[in-house]
């Protein structure tokens, strides 16, 4: 698009929105009022928007160069739009009537006041929002990369918009300033005008951007919601801030003159990243977000970056996080969504068919790799005329992949325009890597700090700051120590300090605590066996029981574990009976967490500790020194969001490495199952919730029966209890809520989405059905199945349902399928069923449960559906007569098993066709 097409364009916009503003003001009206003397007005309105609708198209169709993508599809929009105004002024038509006819002026009135949401009028006004998000996009898309063009056609088509639009609508007043500034300081400044062209044109982009409704979903929105993830700035934010005083020399250009921080940010020949490596603990991360947080940067990026927009971003990879804090597709992911954030005019041209598609936004497919990086080669593509860009990634060694393809893959990214900081352990592949690039080796250059800390930490205690006073030359020797012994490691400065604390408030004098140093070992993982072994053999069983409640927890949901939940995890499991359904007080949860709290910081020494999910690590003191309501208010809100973390990831290696692990394991004996105590957490949190509308129940009950299925140790009578207990809440919770004697069972309110030909069942659901759904199949093998049939029926139907959601991987109403059993919890749970309740013949409605089957079993020919078929053979009273029985036509089946168990053997991988033959001779 050429500069002055550019600029005319967005005069055309400006009318637009005034006449799109109009249209809706009316459309209000009526909707609200239903008054008909206003569709006359609004008819001429939408005339007037149509023609400006082909004004746009003309221009565009008149430009001398090539259009582009973004242009053709604009003009498509257009075309359309010009189209369906035409047919909505005749929609309208039939509403004008005579208006000296009183009878015929009332009709239309009560047509317009019922008729409002005729498909008509919806997709009309759906149409019309897409193209005024898309004039905008597109016209500040244009300025951004066409903005060197004739000046002096801009300016005067600028003059000419300038007196067009003085006495225009509010907004269009706000651009008035921009436009004049630019028209002055072309005419008057003609040695610099380039350069400062596009500064007065980034004034015009702001203000068209401050236009956009932060209110309304427009398409841009969706693909936004869409590319974020909950957990973007988790890892960011837990890290902990720098301590006062500390990192300010990496802003000292004196200090390596040669791998100069403060250069690498200034200057604009760097075509390679920046590499902090360090060793594990030694404040990496740290010092990165120190870094991305500080004025200098900033600074410094934007003296970089002229006359260029800056755009700074951060990715910190987490290995203990989930599968997008650890992996290149969320780094891409992140980095995609933050730049399409702050400049939603790209979102046309990076993801054009999802931009310009009509149909309904599909929300259930996540990002993939190979989408998100052809998006970033796009971004980069397009934005080097205007953006800068500096990008900030931390922990490459946390990657769960190839470390050695992103290494090279930042490295590829480094250019004029793109600078890169990148920190890790010093590992092989980033060494290699970056071999080349200038940086630092952070433990080399810390150790000022390491006094800095040691120092504020000891001697702001009130015990110490005495012995400060009369052995001033014994606590300088100690605090000398730590930062030697430290070796440039902050994380052991911290667990020692920590160490010496316990000591002083323990009587301990200036020589012991030197001896106690001094027998410390240097290393961590060292540190932290010795911390596990001086705690009395209660407490390393204790700490063991928490471990595993943690580690069971993360491994089975991929979760961060709240802190209410592990403060009833680490109860007896039959505690969860003695509470009551209903909201738990304030003053209840704050003594709860207060005392878990202080038990966790003391049995697990530190190993383990709060995290307020994406915002701040949080520290023991926050709970125990609660002095006011406000204080007791946000314990209350967060005591569902708090939750409990590895306070660094050498911990979690030390925890988990077979030696520390197999201790871990033999010191709770064999009785000790975390499911069970996790299951019981989960029941108690339920019962305790404040509504059943709470968010947190769509988490806590799927975990509960989760919990409850994968439990090895659970005798049958304390699941019973479980499951009873469980059944009894939910009914009250959801009767309390609904006022009424409940008409069906609380389950069918969590079990996905249920199609409106399987609503018929929902009135013989129950526990014992809810139970099928989410394979528990011990419960089912030990409780007495129900007396009617029909309820038999439903419990083998909601057991198929999973296998039904395991073949279309997504769930109509967003249901989490990944807490749905295995396959091989599946198997077992047909067969618990198969043997106590129900058999593969058994029909309801005129569908027989073996007709269901068949159909789940022809979405794939996978050997999980031929386990499937497999089972309801080997159940059946007359294997043959299933397969040659001829079928209804249900879910695309046609013909008779029989004929989709050969076509099975004729598509199917060699196992698959294996199979299947030994089902057709079964």
């Amino acid at each position: 698009m050429e500069a002055l097409l550019a600029v005319g364009l967005a005069g055309n916009v400006v009318q637009f929105l005034q006449f799109a503003s109009k249209i809706a003001a009316k459309a209000n009206v009526i909707r609200k009022k239903g008054q008909p003397s206003s569709i006359p007005q609004w008819k001429q309105s939408t005339q007037q928007l149509a023609r400006q609708a082909e004004v746009i198209t003309d221009r565009l169709r008149a430009s001398t160069t090539v259009l582009s993508q973004e242009d053709q599809c604009l003009i498509d929009v257009a075309i359309e739009f010009g189209t369906l105004s035409q047919q909505f002024v005749a929609y309208l038509d039939n509403f004008i009537q005579d208006s000296g006819s009183r009878t015929l002026f009332q009709s239309a009135k009560q047509s317009i006041k019922f008729q409002w949401h005729h498909p008509r009028v919806v997709e009309y006004f759906s149409q019309l929002d897409q193209l005024r998000s898309a004039l905008k996009l597109a016209t500040m898309l244009a300025l951004r990369t066409h903005s060197n063009g004739n000046l002096e056609d801009v300016t005067t088509h600028l003059k000419q918009l300038y007196l067009d639009r003085q006495d225009t609508a509010r907004e269009q007043r706000n651009i008035l300033p921009a436009i004049e500034r630019v028209i002055i300081l072309v005419e008057g400044q003609t040695d610099q005008r380039l350069d400062e062209m596009q500064q007065q044109v980034g004034d015009c982009l702001r203000t068209l951007q401050s236009t956009r409704n932060p209110l309304s979903r427009t398409r841009e929105d969706e693909i936004l919601h869409w590319l974020y993830f909950r957990q973007i700035k988790w890892r960011f934010d837990e890290v902990d801030k720098a301590y006062r005083q500390t990192y300010e020399w990496v802003f000292d250009e004196e200090v390596d003159e040669k791998n100069s921080f403060v250069a690498h940010l200034t200057e604009s020949n760097v075509s390679k990243p920046y590499f902090i490596n360090g060793k594990a603990g030694s404040g990496k991360s740290t010092l990165l977000k120190f870094i991305a947080e500080h004025t200098n940067t900033d600074r410094s990026l934007r003296q970089w970056a002229q006359p260029h927009n800056l755009l700074a971003l951060n990715f910190f990879f987490w290995n203990l996080g989930t599968p997008l804090q650890k992996t290149h597709t969320g780094l891409l992911r992140a980095l995609v969504h933050d730049i399409l954030s702050q400049h939603p005019e790209l979102i046309p041209i990076v993801f054009p068919k999802l931009y310009w598609s009509q149909m309904k936004f599909d929300v259930g497919g996540e990002p993939t790799y190979i989408e998100m990086k052809n998006a970033f080669h796009i971004l980069r593509e397009k934005t080097t005329s205007f953006l800068r860009l500096c990008i900030f990634v931390d922990g490459i060694d946390e990657l769960d992949g190839d470390q050695k393809d992103v290494s090279e893959f930042l490295c590829s990214l480094a250019s004029p325009q793109i600078k890169l900081v990148v920190s890790s352990r010093p590992i092989t592949p980033c060494l290699l890597a970056f071999r080349n690039c200038p940086g630092l080796q952070l433990q080399d250059l810390t150790k000022g700090d390491m006094d800095t800390v040691a120092r504020g930490l000891l001697y702001t205690h009130p015990l110490m700051s005495e012995l400060v006073k009369r052995f001033q030359q014994k606590t300088e020797k100690l605090v000398s120590g730590i930062s030697s012994k430290a070796e440039g490691v902050f994380l052991w400065t911290r667990f020692v300090i920590h160490i010496l604390i316990d000591g002083l408030e323990a009587g301990d004098d200036m020589d012991e605590l030197q001896h106690k140093l001094n027998i410390l070992p240097s290393g961590l993982r060292e540190l932290y066996r010795r911390m596990l072994n001086k705690m009395s053999k209660g407490h390393q069983v204790q700490a063991a029981e928490m471990f595993q409640i943690y580690h069971k927890w993360f491994d089975a949901t991929s979760e961060n574990l709240p802190s209410l939940i592990f403060s009833y995890a680490h109860k007896d499991p039959s505690h969860t009976f003695k509470l009551d359904v209903g909201a738990v007080s304030g003053d209840d949860i704050h003594w709860q967490l207060k005392s878990f709290y202080t038990r966790l910081r003391s049995r697990c020494c530190g190993l383990l500790e709060i995290s307020d999910r994406g915002a701040k690590r949080v520290h023991d003191q926050d709970y125990l020194l609660v002095t006011s309501a406000e204080e007791l208010k946000r314990i209350v809100e967060h005591s569902s969001v708090d939750c409990i973390v590895y306070s660094h990831r050498t911990v979690a290696e030390f925890i988990t490495s077979p030696d520390v692990w197999a201790d871990i394991s033999t010191a709770t004996g064999p009785t000790f199952d975390p499911s069970v105590n996790l299951a019981a957490a989960c029941l108690s949190g339920l019962k305790t919730m404040n509504h059943i509308k709470d968010s947190e129940v769509v988490k806590w009950l799927p975990n509960f029966m989760l919990f409850s299925r994968t439990a090895t140790k659970l005798s049958n009578q304390l699941l019973g209890e479980l499951m009873s207990n469980l059944d009894e809440a939910m009914g009250k919770m959801h009767q309390e809520h609904t006022l009424q004697p409940l008409l069906l069972h609380w389950s069918t309110n969590y079990l996905g989405y249920i199609p409106p030909s399987q609503e018929i069942f929902n009135p013989a659901s129950s526990i014992y059905s809810f139970s099928a759904f989410y394979g528990v199949a011990q419960y089912l093998d030990s409780c007495s199945p129900p007396t009617d049939e029909l309820s038999r029926y439903v419990a083998v139907m909601l057991a198929l349902k999973c296998w039904y959601m395991a073949n279309v991987g997504v769930d109509k109403k967003g249901f989490n399928i990944k807490k749905l059993p295995t396959t091989q919890e599946r198997i077992r749970t047909l067969k618990v069923l198969f043997r106590t309740a129900a058999d593969p013949e058994q029909r309801a409605f005129g569908m027989s449960l073996w007709s269901h089957a068949v159909g789940i079993a022809s979405l794939g020919y996978s050997s999980e559906n031929l386990e499937l078929l497999e089972i309801f053979l080997a159940n059946a009273k007359s294997a043959q007569d299933l397969r040659k029985e001829h079928l209804p036509r249900i879910l695309g089946v046609q013909s008779t098993p029989e004929a989709m168990l050969e076509e099975y053997v004729r598509i199917g991988d060699p196992e698959v066709s294996c199979k299947a033959s030994q089902l057709l001779e079964l």
